[in-house]
């Protein structure tokens, strides 16, 4: 029980980058390796649009399609609509709220995590408070990744 009880924590005390930068091979890498041991050859891949340009305003300005088989959320995912700015790059499978969150609006605030969305250059964060804001990708919060099962 102790070795789950490390793990759980190492997982809700993660940063993005020490330089307040998107290292999507980290990110990857720890989603993978607390998923796949657990789901195996269960998890799917999709193909989604990711922002990939960040303009003048240091919002979101283009996207590319992307096969994934795991990420993070959005804010429209957990909050069922833009809480911040959102660029209009959040499309497919990420224009809605998720049924979980719909149904159970009290499972959003359960631990401070990030979300995938970028804010004035920052990275959005669901704070175990119920806020929602933009933050450095130095500071330490949580991941709940977000994949697909069959």
């Amino acid at each position: 029980m102790q070795k789950e009880n490390n793990e759980v924590k190492e997982v809700h005390e993660k940063k993005f980058h020490k330089e307040n930068k998107d290292n999507r091979e980290n990110r990857k890498k720890l989603l993978e390796e607390k998923v796949r041991p657990v789901f195996q050859n269960h998890v799917i891949t999709y193909r989604g649009s990711y922002s990939n340009t960040i303009n003048s305003a240091k919002n979101s300005s283009s996207s590319i399609q992307v096969e994934r088989e795991i990420d993070l959320m959005t804010n429209i995912n957990v909050y069922g609509a833009a809480i911040w700015n959102n660029s209009g790059y959040d499309i497919g499978m990420d224009n809605h709220q998720y049924s979980l969150f719909r149904l159970k609006p009290s499972l959003i605030n359960t631990s401070d995590y990030w979300l995938r969305n970028i804010e004035n250059g920052y990275f959005l964060r669901v704070a175990m408070t119920g806020f929602s804001g933009n933050y450095s990708a130095s500071l330490k919060n949580g991941v709940r990744p977000r994949f697909l099962i069959g």
